[in-house]
């Protein structure tokens, strides 16, 4: 098995949660014994820069006094810092503000959608982000810089269209990295960027030099949707065909309400498969700030974890995995503690509670628990798929694992809060068993309204499940609370804890007191 050089986490520090100093060093410290050494920030514009003064756009933004403290932190730790910033796309916050959206490829008054870049072909745009750059440099102690490129949406697809078009895609974003290349290396830095566009246009990589990293990422299986349409994975023999050094970027799934532990054990297995095939020096593990950011910061040292330790034990099992986290939070193996996890962490690719399409697809839960019943979303079509069998026995095995996990005593952890949020965790997911099978009702009674004794018994029974339901969610708000306050900087938090409240509050128009449709 391939012994990387670097295995890094990321944190995406772009929207909604930006961690305090202390969560990022308890974070690190809670990490490291399991091989990690290197930090990476995802920033798009949410860095405090005399070059964008405008910058954050409502948000908090990252300062240059919280940068030199967190260099502090990880040199302290021998931990390398290494920023992921965004030169390309990704960057319609920015671009949307009256300063600088003659930068941009998208121009008024269209650029307001989402997707817009930054013009490939202006120099004005090179000279800026230079500049931009050269203001995070100094608390970067890694010999990497990062520059994104990944989802250009909108790439040669408005100013720059009759440049592409005569040059080719491959030659001008060729000539664009080439030119950030240069101007890292006269700072000492490598240059690494996704590989979103040689898997698009695979002769750019003939035009690139071979001291370019090239970061290959996928964060599902080779089963999924995303897969079949992207081929990050199949791409990999090509991309490492020329010696380009290779990064490796998997997902440790935190954004998905709870982690789906089959898909994490099938995506590591992918990337440390195709590692030792064809070669990495690094090992990212991507945590990415999806559904505005209602999660724990525990679930993502939940999957770093696991990745970590995978990396040193090709063959690592969730009994062994779970043992390991026990002994490392509660400091012996609490069976309480290991049966409820393994039942929540089978959730989400249980083909037993859901259909095996809609799994591969992407993961249920984050919009059973979030998105609207009564809309036209993704998640409420989805559930024309679903069986009134398999949501049974969803909620039967979450509240099996809730009631296994409030038996656990954790006044004497080592991790008293981390241990509290998985008791937490449980009552999440018996809340979005709950959800489910009240959202599984109201797809139906949409179509069934015949007033006899069946139905009115069913909506009595209906009745008191959304009173618990109600009851948990209002619980999972307040814990998202005091721990959003407690671990991160304010941000976006009126907006996500807005997104908490509205899931409860869909539930409460469709349903009445009497458990009816209003």
């Amino acid at each position: 098995m391939r012994k990387f050089k670097y295995k890094a986490i990321q944190y995406d520090v772009s929207r909604g949660r930006i961690p305090k100093l202390n969560t990022v060093r308890d974070r690190i410290d809670f990490l490291k014994p399991y091989g990690l050494n290197m930090l990476c920030f995802y920033i798009e514009s949410t860095f405090a820069s005399d070059t964008f003064p405008a910058v954050g756009c409502g948000d908090t933004p990252i300062t240059k006094a919280y940068l030199g403290e967190l260099r502090r932190i990880c040199e302290e730790r021998d931990i390398l810092f290494t920023p992921i910033m965004q030169i390309l796309g990704h960057q319609e916050k920015l671009l949307a503000l009256d300063a600088y959206q003659h930068l941009g490829e998208i121009a008024p008054p269209d650029n307001q959608s989402s997707g817009n870049t930054f013009l490939p072909c202006s120099d004005e745009v090179k000279t800026t982000l230079f500049a931009w750059l050269d203001e995070i440099l100094p608390f970067v102690n890694s010999p990497f810089v990062h520059v994104g490129c990944d989802e250009v949406w909108s790439f040669g697809k408005g100013l720059s269209a009759e440049t592409i078009n005569k040059k080719g895609p491959e030659r001008v974003f060729a000539d664009y990295l080439i030119a950030f290349n240069e101007f890292l290396k006269t700072r000492g830095k490598k240059l690494v960027f996704w590989a979103d566009l040689i898997v698009d246009y695979p002769k750019t990589l003939e035009l690139i030099p071979k001291d370019i990293i090239i970061a290959n990422w996928g964060y599902g299986t080779h089963k999924e949707t995303f897969e079949y349409e992207n081929h990050h994975f199949a791409a990999q023999s090509h991309l490492a065909s020329r010696g380009h050094q290779q990064w490796v970027c998997g997902n440790n799934m935190a954004e998905y309400i709870c982690t789906p532990f089959q898909r994490l054990e099938d995506n590591t297995g992918i990337w440390v498969d195709l590692a030792d095939h064809y070669g990495a020096e690094v090992f990212l593990i991507t945590d990415w700030g999806s559904y505005d950011n209602v999660n724990s910061y525990s679930l993502s040292l939940l999957g770093d974890m696991y990745i970590l330790m995978r990396l040193t034990l090709p063959k690592l099992t969730i009994n062994q995995f779970l043992n390991e986290l026990s002994i490392k939070v509660f400091e012996n193996k609490e069976k309480q503690f290991i049966d409820s996890m393994t039942l929540m962490l089978n959730a989400q690719g249980n083909s037993d509670y859901f259909p095996e399409r809609s799994i591969n697809f992407c993961p249920a839960l984050p919009g059973i628990m979030l998105d609207n019943p009564a809309s036209q979303c993704g998640a409420s079509r989805r559930f024309g798929c679903y069986y009134k069998k398999g949501l049974d026995l969803f909620l039967r095995d979450m509240q099996k694992a809730h009631t296994l996990m409030q038996n656990i005593n954790i006044s004497e952890t080592a991790y008293p809060e981390i241990a509290e949020d998985f008791i937490m965790l449980s009552n999440r997911m018996t809340a979005v068993a709950l959800r489910a099978q009240l959202w599984y009702d109201y797809v139906w009674d949409t179509s069934y309204r015949w007033p006899d004794s069946q139905y009115l018994k069913a909506c009595k029974k209906r009745a008191n499940m959304r009173e618990e339901y109600t009851s948990r969610a209002e619980a999972d708000k307040q814990w998202h609370k005091r721990r959003w306050h407690q671990d991160s900087l304010i941000t976006e938090w009126h907006k996500c804890s807005k997104r908490l409240k509205a899931a409860v509050d869909t539930i409460h128009l469709l349903i009445s007191e009497a458990g009816e449709l209003t």
